[in-house]
C-alpha cells in the first residue's frame, strides 16, 4: 500500500487502460475510516454527484441520516474488524432516488485507515443484465441466454425432470420484406412476428431469437408428447395465416417450424438446436 504521505493522483480512472477504475460502470471510492475520499472514480461522481475532492466526506450528506449513520458504523466495523461489509442503501441525485449495492473492503486488514467503496445502481445493474441476455429489437432472449436455459432444463431431466423439447422457427419470405421496404420496415415486421410466435405458445414456454429471422422455443415438459408439440407447431403455423401490417401494407410471411425432443443423457443444447433446425 503506497504509504499516506505519498503524493497521491484524485482519481482513480486510467485513460490508458479502461477497467482500472470503471469496472462494470462500479462506483469506486478509497476512503479514510470516516468516509474522507482519498481516491474516487468518475462513476463514483457520477452516481454521488459531488466532486472527486480529496479529504471530502460530503457524499454522506446525500444520504438521510440513519444511512448515514449505517455508512459510518460500516466503514468503521471493517477498520476495525479487518471484514467486508456489504448493505443496500436509497441515495438521492438530481431528485432522483437510487437503490444502491454497497461493500467495504478494508486495504489494511485489521485497524485499516483505508477502505475501498464500491457502490452500483440495482436500477442500472439490473438494466445491464436485461440488455446483455435479451435481443434489443423484440424483447425476447437472445441465442447465448436461450442456450443457457435449454442446458439447464436437459440438466433437469438428467435428475429426473420432464423431458425437453425444442421447436426451431424459420420466417418464410422475410428477406422479400427487407429487400423491397428496407431494414426499419424488416424490423418492426420482425418484432411483430416475435410477438405472433410468443402468443402462439404457453406463457411457461421459452422463446429467443437465435439468428437474423431465426426463432427457438423451448418447452421443457413436452419431450414425452409428440402429438402436443405437432399442435403447437400447427398453432405457429396458424398464426401467420394473415398478412403482417406495417405502416399501412401488408406483408405475406410464413414460417417453417422444426421441432427435436431430447434423447436421455446424450442430449446437448447444440445437438437439439441443430436436429430441430434440420427437421424444419
Amino acid at each position: 500500500m503506497v504509504a499516506a504521505e505519498a503524493p497521491r493522483t484524485a482519481c482513480l480512472d486510467n485513460d490508458h487502460d479502461p477497467g482500472v477504475g470503471d469496472l462494470a460502470d462500479v462506483a469506486l471510492a478509497v476512503t479514510d475510516r470516516r468516509g474522507g475520499i482519498r481516491l474516487s472514480n468518475r462513476a463514483w461522481t457520477t452516481l454521488m454527484g459531488v466532486p472527486n475532492a480529496s479529504d471530502s466526506a460530503a457524499w454522506l450528506q446525500l444520504l438521510e441520516a440513519p444511512d448515514q449513520k449505517q455508512v459510518r458504523d460500516a466503514l468503521e466495523r471493517a477498520a476495525t474488524d479487518g471484514q467486508a461489509e456489504r448493505f443496500h442503501l436509497w441515495i438521492a441525485t438530481n431528485l432522483l432516488r437510487h437503490r444502491t449495492r454497497w461493500s467495504v473492503h478494508p486495504l489494511d486488514g485489521t485497524n485499516s485507515n483505508e477502505m475501498l467503496v464500491s457502490a452500483t445502481d440495482v436500477a442500472r445493474e439490473d438494466d445491464l443484465a436485461y440488455r446483455a441476455s435479451h435481443d434489443s429489437l423484440t424483447g425476447l432472449l437472445n441465442r447465448h441466454e436461450f442456450r443457457r436455459a435449454l442446458d439447464a432444463a436437459i440438466s433437469r431431466q438428467h435428475h429426473g425432470g420432464p423431458g425437453v423439447a425444442v421447436l426451431f422457427v424459420d420466417l418464410d419470405s422475410f428477406k422479400t420484406v427487407n429487400d423491397t421496404a428496407g431494414h426499419a420496415t424488416g424490423d418492426k415486421v420482425l418484432a411483430l412476428a416475435a410477438g405472433r410466435i410468443r402468443h402462439a405458445v404457453r406463457p411457461a414456454d421459452i422463446v429467443a431469437r437465435v439468428g437474423g429471422d431465426e426463432f427457438a422455443v423451448l418447452c421443457d415438459d413436452h419431450g414425452k408428447n409428440p402429438q402436443s408439440l405437432q399442435d403447437m407447431a400447427e398453432r405457429l403455423a396458424a398464426g401467420f395465416d394473415r398478412p403482417i401490417s406495417v405502416d399501412g401494407h401488408s406483408w405475406t410471411v410464413g414460417v417453417a417450424v422444426g421441432t427435436a425432443t431430447s434423447k436421455g443423457h446424450t442430449s446437448t443444447s447444440d445437438a437439439l438446436l441443430a436436429a430441430a433446425d434440420r427437421a424444419m
